[in-house]
């Protein structure tokens, strides 16, 4: 008699930059090198991964299989948790030029990572001349760091810093 072959999902390193390690069942790590690099694991080992360290939650990791979204709670017909929105889908929103759209976004519960990849997505889009002023200020708002900054700007001399050496006194 042939064995059930379990059900494996791909996850997506949906971090802002960097590589993400994940832990299955047996405590054996997966490394995920950098942004976008995907595995497929175990049906188990998402619900595992959703119960002991919320990387899904927070949008680290993402689900690329609609049904285990739903299972999860994640996602439904109408609405969908915007952590665990994938780069592409949170890209939609940040270029759409839509002020709207992106105000409601920010009236959610977002967590860090879901903020700066708002940022860079807003910055890859500064960077083309391509958003809106006012979408622009919307975000820096919202998430406290910058979007129009160039890369490669001179760092400029910091003449604040205190020496931790103090003359002696001598007799």
């Amino acid at each position: 008699m042939a064995v059930k072959k379990e059900q494996h999902v791909k996850v997506v390193n949906n971090m802002p930059v960097g590589g993400l390690g994940i832990d299955n069942q047996e405590g054996k790590i997966k490394i995920l090198r950098k942004p976008g690099a995907s595995i497929n694991v175990s049906h188990d080992d998402i619900w595992h991964i959703f119960n002991s360290c919320k990387m899904i939650q927070k949008g680290h990791l993402y689900i690329d299989d609609k049904s285990m979204r739903q299972e999860l709670g994640l996602e439904d017909d109408d609405t969908v948790d915007v952590n665990s929105l994938s780069r592409e889908e949170l890209n939609e929103v940040v270029t759409a030029g839509n002020i709207e759209d992106l105000k409601k976004l920010f009236e959610a519960d977002l967590s860090q990572g879901t903020k700066e990849k708002i940022v860079i997505l807003a910055r890859e889009q500064y960077k083309e001349s391509s958003i809106d002023a006012k979408i622009l200020k919307l975000i820096e708002t919202e998430t406290g760091m910058p979007v129009a900054q160039e890369d490669g700007d001179a760092v400029s001399d910091v003449n604040d810093v205190k020496s931790t050496k103090v003359p002696l006194k001598t007799k």
